[in-house]
């Protein structure tokens, strides 16, 4: 299971539906570099959010009956840091900030990459847009730089 970030006074997020490629690889006593080569051939069921943020399914490294369709589900309540920031209108390190205070919903999948609940960006959205300086550069993860 992915490490979930317990905010102070807040309920801990389960994300039961997806792994790390760490976790995938202590599960199934391969490297990481293993692990990335069974996403790469198909053997193990894999989403990918950024760079190196694989969100592998669990049951499809457990062995066990794997749905794609149950998994796509799951992965669509999903949402990068890039797309959080579109989303709420602030840069990548305010998101960051924001999950770590407990204010949106999400999780450090691997190293620095967080992901977020997209329910919980809109939901805390119509907060942060209207605070959003209109044609102000905010920088976002992806490096690219938005009006």
């Amino acid at each position: 299971m992915a490490k979930v970030k317990k905010p102070a006074g807040k309920k801990r997020i389960k994300t039961d539906n997806g792994i790390s490629v760490a976790t995938a690889a202590s599960i199934l006593g391969l490297s990481q570099n293993g692990v990335l080569k069974r996403i790469h051939t198909g053997s193990l069921k894999a989403v990918r959010f950024t760079g190196k943020g694989w969100l592998i399914s669990r049951r499809s490294a457990e062995g066990k009956g794997f749905s794609q369709a149950v998994f796509d589900a799951a992965v669509s309540k999903y949402c990068n840091v890039a797309e959080a920031c579109e989303i709420l209108g602030v840069t990548d390190n305010y998101v960051v900030q924001l999950i770590n205070r407990g204010d949106i919903d999400g999780f450090r999948l691997h190293g620095k990459t967080w992901i977020v609940f997209k329910r919980s960006a809109e939901k805390n959205a119509k907060e942060y847009v209207p605070n959003a300086a209109p044609g102000r550069l905010r920088r976002v993860t992806s490096g690219k730089r938005k009006a």
